[in-house]
């Protein structure tokens, strides 16, 4: 009789309340194949919507970037102004460009000059002050001058002349341009100058207007123009 046993296999005791399972655990279950369809084409309309959106956000900044574009383009340019001293507003015009029409100008030298040769012996006085805007300060004692030398206007004074002047043709421009950055005119025509008294017309002088005008400023005359220089020469 052997002294050794033969050491049986013990089994391990199991925990109590746990057993061993040997099932295999359960599987998920397959997804199904409308609702990933679904999800699909739900992410894809949002997508075109997104799209859509987007361009037409897009066409929407370009029409708008072109508008501004347009209207920086074609803004009208600032305009400046003047006050006059009788507090009218006068266009700002640069002095090398011509503010009158060139009739305009024409009319306006033949209307001073007569103007300023239609004397009579009681308004001589402010019938020159009436013109003396037109011509530059200077110009106009020259003139004044030119008339006191001659001895116009003491004949008018002492023989109680009426003096009235007309152009006998019309004014024409003979010579333009720039000088000292202003645009001037040369202008000429015929006038007449009758001398009446109280006992019909004393005497007449046919005369040849040379006339010098240049551009000024619109705050010191309306017209944007001066007259800088007469020269009065009997008509041959």
């Amino acid at each position: 009789m052997s002294m050794f046993k033969k050491k049986e296999k013990s089994s391990l005791p199991e925990a109590p309340g746990q057993a061993l399972s040997m099932e295999p655990h359960a599987s998920s279950p397959a997804p199904d194949a409308s609702a990933v369809i679904g999800g699909l084409g739900w992410y894809r309309t949002q997508f075109h919507r997104a799209m859509k959106l987007a361009l037409g956000l897009s066409l929407a900044l370009m029409v708008s970037l072109a508008v501004i574009a347009l209207l920086l383009l074609n803004q009208p340019k600032p305009r400046y102004f003047a006050a006059t001293p009788d507090l009218r507003l006068a266009p700002l015009v640069p002095l090398d460009q011509p503010l009158l029409t060139q009739s305009g100008l024409l009319t306006w030298v033949s209307d001073t000059i007569t103007g300023a040769m239609s004397l009579n012996f009681l308004e001589w006085r402010e019938k020159l002050e009436a013109v003396r805007p037109n011509f530059d300060d200077d110009t106009f004692k020259s003139f004044l001058s030119s008339l006191e030398s001659s001895g116009i206007l003491n004949m008018i004074q002492e023989k109680r002349l009426s003096a009235s002047s007309v152009a006998t043709g019309a004014p024409v421009i003979i010579a333009s341009g720039l000088v000292s950055g202003k645009a001037t005119w040369r202008i000429e025509f015929p006038l007449i100058v009758s001398y009446e008294s109280s006992q019909g017309v004393e005497s007449t002088q046919r005369l040849i207007a040379t006339v010098l005008v240049c551009r000024a400023s619109t705050a010191t005359t309306p017209r944007g123009v001066v007259i800088q220089q007469v020269v009065l020469k009997r008509e041959s």
